[in-house]
């Protein structure tokens, strides 16, 4: 791919994507605080000074073997289906981009999140690729300054006073709650049927849409899909759930048990409510929601479920026999490529001196992003698929990035 053509991905389908990471040394210069919006990541006294053409994507015009190989190290939160699709978008980029990434799961436990941190720094990594959890990601991105070493943030967008302190490869949050519920206005009818009217059903319409709001990026997708089914079905039923008000932790936080608990409760509360939309934040709610509705009696005539991600869903699909006709239809994708090739090409181009991580990406950051414009965000690209065509997508992506 060109140039020309990864800008005009970026603008329409999905995005040139970028590659992998670089250092034959950790980077150990002095970092400022996060909140000082400088540059973490002085290039390598041997790498050239960053130019004025725009880098961190996969088609840069850079020769990945003229160095030693480097070492990043991909930080999670955990290591369950999403993070490792996740690592594996990365995996995928290795030998196109010379570099090994070592995978570190802190459990779901906040203090090993930040041990696994300062162990990286101490096993000499090169770069960090880092997913947080969102309840100390101020913490974990002093921590990880500290370090000196380069990293990106991954997934959860790395805020602090809902400013960002890093580049970060992320969603468009709020556009992608508003995506679900779009699918969802101009779908409803094939399974409902021609003769269903959502806009004259009033109250025996209802939405819920299941979010986790210690994380403002899940905040943010609640909003998009609540706010776009309230400006088309104003005198609906809306109903914006919070798994934290069931008092959960952990992995249990993010799961089909809390969507489950939360649809059940709140479609046996409202009987006069014929017909229901959901959304939600997560993938994994997906499944939960989709047999919370079931075990009511509702089907894909009066019931739809559209989250955002893929891996559980897919796997939730792949479970089913081909004449089953669950209320999960579609869900939100986002390919493993397109968020695991961004994070390794940015950190490779900040590796290689030829960016920092105070520059990129900020060519692709949509001006007075409500986080901030300091550092840059690269906003993958996604797709609302079905079961019946997921594939295609996943196929399209593939030949896009890898050439394949």
């Amino acid at each position: 791919m060109k140039k020309l053509i990864s800008v005009l991905i970026v603008a329409t389908l999905c995005l040139g994507l970028l590659a992998a990471c670089g250092g034959d040394s950790p980077n150990t210069s002095s970092a400022p605080p996060p909140s000082s919006g400088g540059d973490a990541s002085a290039p390598p006294s041997q790498a050239p000074a960053p130019t004025g053409t725009p880098q961190g994507y996969i088609d840069d015009d850079v020769d990945h073997y003229a160095r030693a190989p480097y070492r990043i190290a991909f930080l999670s939160q955990d290591l369950y289906q999403v993070q490792l699709a996740w690592l594996n978008g990365i995996e995928l980029y290795q030998e196109k981009m010379n570099f090994e990434v070592v995978a570190f799961s802190a459990e779901s436990d906040r203090e090993k999140m930040i041990a696994n941190i300062e162990l990286a720094a101490m096993q000499n990594f090169d770069g960090f690729i880092v997913a947080c959890m969102p309840d100390i990601l101020d913490r974990a991105s002093e921590v990880l300054y500290e370090t000196g070493i380069p990293w990106i943030g991954f997934a959860n967008t790395f805020l602090v006073d809902g400013k960002t302190v890093a580049p970060n490869v992320t969603l468009n949050q709020s556009g992608a709650g508003e995506k679900c519920m779009q699918w969802l206005i101009e779908n409803y009818k094939e399974y409902w049927g021609s003769d269903v009217d959502a806009h004259a059903l009033g109250p025996r319409l209802g939405m819920i849409d299941i979010t986790y709001s210690i994380s403002e990026d899940l905040l943010a997708r609640q909003t998009g899909s609540v706010n776009r089914f309230r400006e088309e079905f104003p005198n609906s039923l809306y109903f914006a759930t919070d798994v934290v008000a069931l008092g959960l932790a952990g992995p249990a936080v993010i799961s089909a048990e809390a969507a489950y608990d939360l649809v059940t409760a709140t479609v046996s509360a409202n009987p006069g409510v014929d017909y229901w939309f959901v959304t939600g934040a997560a993938e994994t709610y997906s499944p939960g929601a989709a047999r919370a509705l079931e075990s009511l009696g509702k089907t894909t005539e009066n019931a739809l479920v559209v989250t955002v991600g893929h891996p559980a869903v897919v796997a939730d699909w792949e479970r089913m026999s081909p004449d089953t006709m669950a209320v999960n239809v579609a869900t939100l994708s986002i390919p493993d490529l397109l968020y695991g090739g961004p994070a390794a090409a940015g950190i490779v181009a900040i590796l290689d001196g030829r960016t920092t991580m105070d520059t990129i990406w900020l060519e692709v950051t949509p001006p007075n992003h409500p986080w901030g414009n300091d550092f840059g965000l690269w906003e993958a690209d996604n797709k609302v698929v079905t079961r019946w065509n997921y594939l295609e997508y996943f196929a399209e992506v593939e030949a896009m990035t890898l050439g394949s």
